[in-house]
Formats: C-alpha cells, structure tokens, sequence
C-alpha cells in the first residue's frame, strides 16, 4: 500500500478555517465529533475529522 502524502495540512483548530481556505458546499453533511456523536454541518461549513478511537482532533474532514 502506498502512503499518500497531502499536498496542503488542513490541520487547524477544531471549528476555526484555514485562512487560505475558499470552501463551499451546497448541502448539509455529517461528521463524527469527538465524543462520537453524529452531527451534521450546514451547507457551506467546513467539518472536523476526529479519530474515532481515541477522540484526538486530526484536522478538517475532506471526502
């Protein structure tokens, strides 16, 4: 398997932006937040990504 190496670190503060980020959704989405409850995001709004083992904060969640 190989190791995907990202080009940009999307890794900031959970629930703060990037500041080089333009970001746009036209719907709502779901993620999975620290404690593991499902929530889901407005339209537009970037979400957190969270290991779900141990609730650590892994950056922004991008599909």
């Amino acid at each position: 398997m190989a190791l995907i190496r990202p080009v940009f670190n999307w890794v900031a503060a959970p629930g703060a932006r990037p500041p080089v980020v333009d970001f746009s959704r036209s719907s709502t989405a779901t993620w999975v937040d620290r404690a593991g409850v499902i929530r889901t995001a407005p339209a537009g709004v970037l979400r957190d990504d969270f290991d779900m083992a141990t609730g650590e904060y892994l950056g922004k969640l991008v599909e």
